[in-house]
């Protein structure tokens, strides 16, 4: 994938939270959680929490984007 096709796919999954850890790893996950916000028409505020198995840390912002891409297109 190029990059602009790695924007798209996330860009596609709504719901993908895309998360540092601080130490250099990178991971997109779907296990999560948020506050729904009640006006949708407009940006607002939300608390989201995420969960990442620690196979799913990379330790670039591409290889965590091909491998969950990968994992959910069955590849």
């Amino acid at each position: 994938m190029t990059d602009s096709e790695m924007i798209d796919w996330l860009q596609n999954h709504e719901g993908a939270g895309q998360i540092s850890d601080d130490f250099g790893r990178w991971a997109v996950s779907f296990n999560g959680a948020q506050n729904v916000p009640d006006d949708t028409s407009i940006a607002n505020d939300i608390c989201t929490s995420f969960f990442v198995e620690a196979k799913d840390w990379k330790p670039t912002i591409r290889e965590a984007i091909l491998a969950v891409a990968r994992e959910r297109e069955g590849q």
